[in-house]
């Protein structure tokens, strides 16, 4: 069956006509691109016409693609073409006026933009005039800057040769500034003599003050470069006296001497308290660990010390450092043999130092017997395993013949650790080390007390057997242990007498029956401790020469002073100050 079509001949009935434009609704959508476009161009926190200079050029296209865009989209929204076609009508004026505002806008800030560069062109010159170090560079910066000035008078209509002049200037004047704040000031003087033709008259009022505190400067400098090389007076006094000096120029340098010594003396004494803690530590080193002593220590030290400009110190460094051959073996002896030692020695400088080093010796073994005897002797040392008793006890046993004491085979730290374990450790680790102590040999146990008296802060009942590693003032091996006490605090020296030296009578010894002269009980000039003319002792009364009988020191009356007897033997052959200043390393 054939399809049927209709005749073109035939009438079609009419097309629809499209539904009326809704006016409302074309002009709400309007209303919200228009309040769209004012908040771009006006309102929001990014407007553009709150934005000048570079900002508004750079942001321009940005917002005019946005309001298009917007434009765009807010076509899209029509229902048929008559709504957009009307649609487009209204946006379309709102759009033009919009786009007219953003070029106007534009157009006004091309001169902000432009005077914008300059002054950031203008800046970076300035600050590379003052970075510069290569100053023959700076005339080519200061027509760069010119050029930006010339310019810029161009944009304001103003004279463009008074701008460069001035910008021309800034560059010098930049300069000059940089080099001031620098501390260079020869520098800045000289580029001043070369660029001041080309400084305008306010630049030259602003350095004028700078420039005359850097001449003073330099001109103290230069005298302190001059006479520091001539020998004469010390600095300070010459300075004073030259009259050739501006009082500016004299007090500036008399402070730069007087801050330049300060600093030097600053530095020097540091250096000394330095080498102090260094001699100090080898003394100590020498007296109690002999075999880390390095020999040759104590000469460097001395010539340290007169390096540094002192004297004294050097001195006695050095005869320390003579006297290392014997002192070495001395510290390694027992003390039965270092006392004989010291008996057999004369009331010198080798007797008190050997006498420093048993004094040191005699502390360590009071706070610690076990850890200095291994230290000290290298037949000892060093410390055998803690749970390695034979071995202890058999180096414990050698350390008490070398000093004749009484030493447990114990560090102190391991006894106080010890201590614990007796007091608040567990039944088991109780009879553990109390089977450990009843191990050790009669003698040793007698070195020992019980930990009763020190229960008394815990708890528990003192444990049957439990041992407490504690030394007691008894007797062992035949000799009591030392008794150390502190040095009593010596007279001041600028209270002490001179002394004298000289006449007939220098070197010689006091007369017999001098002393009687002196009652019992009289302080000794030193440490004011009472004297006494019993039996030798420690307190013995001694008549000493201030001045050493071999530097001369007499036998007259100034020159005697009553001393008790350590203090004599200590002092020796030593003046005052010598005597103290050894006396502060040991």
């Amino acid at each position: 069956m054939a399809k049927f079509s209709w005749p073109d001949w035939l009438p079609t009935a009419p097309e629809a006509p499209p539904p009326p434009v809704d006016a409302d609704r074309i002009e709400g959508l309007a209303n919200r691109f228009i309040s769209a476009s004012q908040d771009a161009l006006h309102t929001a926190p990014d407007a553009l016409f709150g934005k000048s200079g570079a900002d508004a050029v750079e942001a321009a296209p940005v917002v005019t693609a946005q309001l298009s865009g917007l434009r765009d989209a807010t076509l899209d929204l029509a229902r048929d073409e008559p709504e957009r076609q009307a649609l487009a009508d209204r946006l379309e004026r709102y759009h033009s006026i919009a786009l007219d505002h953003i070029v106007r806008h534009v157009a006004g800030q091309r001169p902000g933009l432009a005077r914008q560069t300059i002054a950031q062109r203008q800046a970076l010159t300035l600050r590379e005039a003052g970075l510069e170090h290569n100053e023959d560079f700076l005339p080519g910066l200061a027509e760069a800057h010119a050029s930006a000035a010339q310019s810029l008078a161009q944009l304001d209509g103003m004279p463009e040769e008074p701008a460069m002049r001035a910008a021309r200037s800034a560059i010098w004047r930049s300069a000059i500034d940089q080099r001031l704040a620098d501390g260079q000031g020869e520098r800045a003087l000289s580029l001043f003599e070369r660029a001041k033709d080309n400084l305008v008259p306010a630049d030259q009022r602003a350095l004028e003050v700078l420039l005359r505190a850097a001449r003073t400067n330099a001109a103290a400098d230069a005298w302190i470069a001059r006479e520091q090389a001539k020998p004469g007076d010390p600095l300070i006094v010459r300075a004073q006296a030259d009259n050739d000096l501006s009082p500016a120029e004299k007090a500036t340098t008399q402070a730069k001497i007087e801050a330049r010594d300060s600093a030097t003396e600053s530095a020097r004494v540091a250096t000394v308290k330095g080498l102090d803690d260094r001699l100090g530590a080898a003394t100590r080193g020498l007296a109690t660990q002999p075999a880390a002593y390095r020999p040759g220590t104590l000469a460097a030290l001395a010539n340290a010390y007169d390096d540094a400009g002192e004297s004294n110190k050097a001195d006695s460094a050095r005869r320390m450092a003579l006297q290392e051959g014997f002192l070495l073996p001395f510290a390694r002896s027992g003390a039965a043999t270092q006392q004989r030692l010291i008996d057999s020695l004369p009331e010198d400088e080798d007797r008190a130092a050997a006498e420093a080093i048993q004094r040191r010796q005699a502390e360590a073994f009071a706070q610690d017997p076990f850890t200095a005897g291994t230290a000290l002797y290298p037949d000892v040392g060093p410390p055998a395993p803690i749970n390695d008793l034979s071995d202890r006890i058999a180096q414990a046993r050698t350390i008490a013949a070398y000093r004749g004491i009484p030493v447990a085979p114990f560090t102190t730290n391991e006894l106080a650790t010890l201590r614990r374990k007796l007091v608040d450790g567990t039944p088991q680790e109780r009879d553990a080390l109390t089977a450990q102590l009843d191990a050790l040999p009669e003698d040793m146990k007698a070195a020992l007390t019980p930990v009763s008296a020190m229960s008394d802060a815990t708890d528990r009942p003192p444990h049957e057997g439990d041992q407490i590693a504690q030394l007691p003032p008894v007797t062992i091996f035949g000799r009591p242990p030392p008794i150390v006490t502190p040095r009593p605090p010596l007279t001041p020296l600028e209270e002490l007498p001179e002394g004298s030296a000289g006449g007939p009578n220098a070197g010689k010894a006091f007369s017999r029956g001098t002393r009687d002269e002196y009652p019992e009980g009289t302080p000794c000039t030193y440490c004011k401790k009472p004297t006494t003319k019993e039996a030798p002792g420690p307190d013995q009364l001694q008549l000493d020469h201030v001045k050493p009988r071999k530097d001369g020191g007499n036998n007259s009356e100034p020159n005697r002073v009553p001393a008790c007897r350590t203090c004599n033997l200590e002092k020796g052959g030593r003046d005052p100050k010598r005597w103290y200043d050894w006396r502060e390393v040991y």
